[in-house]
């Protein structure tokens, strides 16, 4: 029964990033501590270069505080966030994890891209392979100010097989954005990242 609740798992999350061919590659790195995530990313699409920085602020209560800078030729785009992350729940002996992390965002008028607020809500699901190997994907959804009001912006999904290697760790997948129209399949990248723990 528990093989093949992993498989039906599998399959399932699987299914949650789209298969179109990949136009570009992302390349990320995390340096990340107990309370606090710096995540670089190089330049593609239609930005040079992109940086995130989250730290907790009650990390028992699962609260972060966030903000993402882009710079797209000359012009910086400027996102905060408030974020909830839910406790973990725990399927098959723990090796099915299922969590949600809750974003509030602002983007101040001076940015480029969509201004004013909006909510995400990013869904995870993490199949545990072996000790040291994960099956890790979300999907987000967006919700976001703009011309036409508050509404429908577009969505994130990402699947990764994620390999430990001491305090280092190699994602290697596939992420996709969507947009208003193509709410989940508009654009499709492949994605290498490595995370080191400090």
């Amino acid at each position: 029964m528990k093989k093949i609740s992993l498989l039906l798992t599998l399959i399932l999350t699987l299914g949650t990033v789209s298969t179109l061919e990949a136009r570009e590659t992302e390349r990320d790195l995390n340096f990340k501590t107990s309370n606090s995530l710096l995540h670089l990313r190089d330049g593609i699409w239609a930005w040079n270069w992109h940086a995130e920085f989250y730290t907790f602020i009650d990390k028992d209560k699962g609260i972060e505080y966030g903000v993402i800078y882009q710079d797209r030729d000359g012009e910086n785009l400027t996102w905060h966030q408030l974020n909830w992350i839910s406790p973990k729940l725990e399927l098959a002996d723990g090796k099915v994890r299922i969590w949600g992390t809750s974003k509030l965002n602002y983007i101040p008028g001076s940015s480029v891209g969509p201004k004013g607020y909006g909510f995400h809500q990013r869904g995870w699901l993490q199949l545990m392979i072996k000790p040291g190997l994960r099956l890790t994907t979300f999907v987000e959804p967006r919700w976001q100010d703009g011309d036409d009001g508050f509404g429908y912006f577009g969505s994130k999904s990402r699947i990764t097989l994620d390999k430990d290697f001491g305090k280092t760790t190699l994602h290697v997948g596939m992420t996709t954005y969507g947009n208003p129209v193509d709410k989940f399949n508009a654009e499709t990248q492949y994605v290498i990242m490595y995370t080191f723990k400090f």
